[in-house]
């Protein structure tokens, strides 16, 4: 067994946050964790203006906050989520796509980067199967 295949054991999380298969000539991943953020849709823009790569190019975006969050940040979360979905259907192409993910009240084990790491985990066993 890989080193690879017993992280993603201990950490899979066993839910599956996008159902679609990456693209066949996927080239970049970029994981974006999100808790509090004002400024999200400004980040989103400024990977759409980079100059892209002529293979695929996936961000997730995780917003997520655990089970102990004040409401007011779980609240601009949702905002933040809301926003981020107007932008991802008005900027993915067949070379770019946003998936934008909310999880709220998450135990604090799986809350923040940790979250991200498990959905960069489920590309990454998608694209082993094809190397």
């Amino acid at each position: 067994m890989a080193f690879s295949d017993t992280y993603f054991k201990r950490f899979q999380t066993g839910k599956i946050q996008i159902a679609e298969k990456p693209s066949a000539d996927l080239f970049l991943i970029i994981i974006i964790p999100s808790y509090n953020e004002d400024e999200l849709c400004k980040s989103l823009q400024s990977i759409s203006n980079c100059a892209l790569p002529d293979k695929s190019v996936e961000v997730t975006v995780v917003i997520n906050s655990s089970e102990d969050t004040a409401t007011d940040i779980v609240l601009k979360n949702r905002e933040t989520y809301k926003k981020a979905l107007a932008f991802a259907e008005k900027n993915n192409t067949s070379k770019l796509n946003f998936f934008i993910l909310k999880e709220e009240n998450l135990p604090q084990k799986f809350a923040g980067v940790g979250l991200a790491r498990s959905e960069e985990r489920r590309v990454g066993k998608e694209c082993r199967s094809r190397w």
